[in-house]
């Protein structure tokens, strides 16, 4: 199975008087036994979330969470003693390890606010809990690092052997990227928030999805101005 295609219509959906959320894998009251996760990756959730709402305080445990702001603001709040406002362009990391609490919400009046939230499987339970935050580097037609272990080029550091990279692709433009360990028990999912590009020959559109497998090398071309997700994870998690 090189590459699965997953269509945009074929995710699950949220949805309550505050909140429009869509699953690419099983969450909540969705649940497809074929979209357990890929490899380490276990949620990709795209949350619309209306104006003066958002999550309540809640837990989680053994779980590296990472919130990407697509446009709009939420204002967050943890069980660390953490408190901010994550603004579009910005990404924020939580390692949730032996557990933590935290709130998540739309502080704007008037401003629709919309994100997504991956969550990733860590290499081992009970990290110590942790949390940080960054601004996402303006560059265009490049892969920029959200997460990754080593932390290396500002990106922010994850418990995992996995890597999440970020991208905005002018029409014609491509990226070019080398799978870790030349693909060897590896796999990349990729998710495309908007725009439509090109996967190594396989044509996707808005908020559709791949899942590729076996490959060393990955080129990505777009059409139209795009926006792109691509993360690479052990696949045998």
């Amino acid at each position: 199975m090189p590459m699965q295609y997953y269509p945009a219509g074929d995710r699950g959906r949220t949805r309550t008087d505050w909140l429009e959320s869509y699953h690419s894998f099983s969450f909540g009251e969705f649940y497809d036994a074929s979209r357990l996760g890929f490899g380490a990756l276990r949620v990709i959730n795209e949350d619309y979330i209306l104006p003066g709402k958002g999550f309540e305080m809640h837990s989680h445990n053994d779980m590296e969470i990472v919130t990407v702001l697509l446009s709009g603001a939420i204002e967050h709040r943890d069980s660390m003693g953490n408190h901010g406002i994550i603004k579009t362009g910005q990404a924020q990391h939580m390692t949730a390890g032996t557990g933590v609490l935290h709130s998540e919400r739309n502080i704007s009046k008037d401003v629709l606010t919309h994100l997504l939230q991956i969550w990733i499987r860590p290499d081992k339970r009970n990290h110590t809990p942790s949390y940080s935050e960054r601004s996402l580097p303006m560059r265009r037609n490049a892969l920029i690092a959200v997460v990754d272990p080593s932390g290396e080029d500002g990106a922010l550091t994850l418990r995992q052997d996995a890597r999440m990279l970020f991208c905005n692709l002018d029409p014609g433009k491509d990226v070019h990227y080398a799978v870790k360990n030349s693909g060897v028990g590896r796999g990349v999912y990729v998710f495309l928030v908007d725009g439509v590009v090109d996967i190594n020959g396989k044509i996707i559109h808005k908020q559709d999805a791949v899942a590729v497998s076996g490959e060393q090398n990955l080129r990505v071309v777009a059409s139209v101005s795009s926006r792109v997700l691509l993360i690479d994870t052990p696949l045998h998690q």
